[in-house]
């Protein structure tokens, strides 16, 4: 479940083989309900990562290369409803709304 009331930091090592352009690949999600805030969903998108919450989201626009390891680090604080997005320790995406 997601908790409301703290920090939320999720962080993984990725090897993506291949990264389409025109296709969604789900890293994690997490939904209580699908609504705004409730449904939280770690991703690339156009080959980027993204952070999705519904249509509360967080996009990067650098694209992640193709077979080689990566680590990505996706932050949520829910008192602020900041996200953050980080790609191999670099902040590619922050959303404060």
């Amino acid at each position: 479940f997601l908790d409301r009331c703290h920090l939320q930091i999720r962080l993984a090592w990725i090897y993506p083989f291949v990264l389409s352009s025109s296709q969604d690949y789900v890293i994690l999600s997490q939904c209580t309900a699908a609504s705004r805030r409730l449904c939280l969903i770690l991703m690339f998108r156009q080959a980027a990562l993204r952070m999705a919450f519904w249509d509360d989201d967080c996009q990067s626009s650098t694209v992640v290369t193709s077979n080689r390891w990566h680590h990505v680090a996706y932050v949520y604080e829910y008192s602020t409803f900041s996200k953050k997005v980080y790609l191999n320790g670099e902040l590619v995406c922050i959303n404060t709304t």
